[in-house]
């Protein structure tokens, strides 16, 4: 029987900051999506993403836009108010995790991890006080529910998607962080330079009867009239009749 080690009181300090974060970062979506809704219906869109907030946002502190009435304008107003103040609560609370990371040696040793960042770092340090009770990092990721459901019988195997167990939150930060590490620039991961292989190189030489890329005009034209004239076709068409009086 497997009993769930005891956190301490950091550890669950730490949880309740992440929690306090995952849902100012809800209403974000919800305002945020509240204030598209309403610019929509007086023709006021944007393509997707928080960066794009910004456009909106301007749209409404613009006063010679005349889209907006007044009446909306003061309304939608709030709503960057609110959002204003999130996105200040938002990033002191990453300051505080990225401080006490930087502080945690296990948090610390799971941000050498490609993708792993602070806040994934802090999460997981904090929710698995004792990652010993795992066998292996399969047993890990299947408590996460990031191991596919399956469904085996008659020694047939058959495998579905993830079983989605455990926790969403940690499950969909670490899927982010994966899907940053694969987009990352491809010169951050590029493999060394190979030399060029020798049969590649003796290939590309210049031979006896191949004209040096490098040499001047003279010695390529040199080459060139050294070269065998050649056939025209009245040399063919003669060589053709020799070959039929030799038959007769």
């Amino acid at each position: 029987m497997r009993f769930v080690p005891v956190k301490t009181e950091d550890q669950q300090a730490a949880l309740v900051r992440h929690k306090v974060r995952d849902v100012l970062v809800r209403q974000r979506t919800q305002w945020v999506n509240a204030l598209r809704g309403h610019l929509a219906e007086f023709g006021v869109t944007v393509r997707k993403g928080l960066s794009r907030v910004a456009d909106l946002v301007a749209v409404i502190e613009d006063e010679a836009d005349h889209r907006v009435p007044t009446v909306a304008r003061a309304a939608l107003r709030i709503i960057i108010d609110v959002l204003a103040g999130i996105d200040r609560k938002i990033e002191d609370l990453d300051r505080e995790v990225a401080t006490s990371a930087k502080a945690d040696l296990v948090a610390k040793r799971l941000m050498t991890v490609p993708g792993v960042g602070p806040i994934i770092a802090s999460r997981i340090a904090a929710s698995f006080p004792n990652p010993g009770v795992f066998r292996s990092g399969r047993d890990f990721a299947a408590s996460l529910g990031l191991v596919p459901r399956q469904n085996s019988t008659g020694g047939k195997s058959i495998l579905g998607g993830i079983s989605k167990q455990g926790s969403g939150t940690l499950r969909r930060l670490l899927v982010g962080g994966a899907g940053q590490d694969r987009w990352r620039p491809r010169s951050r991961r590029q493999s060394p330079k190979r030399a060029p292989s020798p049969a590649r190189t003796s290939r590309d030489a210049p031979g006896p009867d191949r004209a040096d890329p490098a040499s001047p005009p003279q010695a390529a034209g040199k080459l060139r009239a050294s070269a065998p004239p050649r056939a025209t076709a009245a040399d063919r068409h003669l060589k053709t009749d020799g070959r039929r009086q030799n038959r007769l």
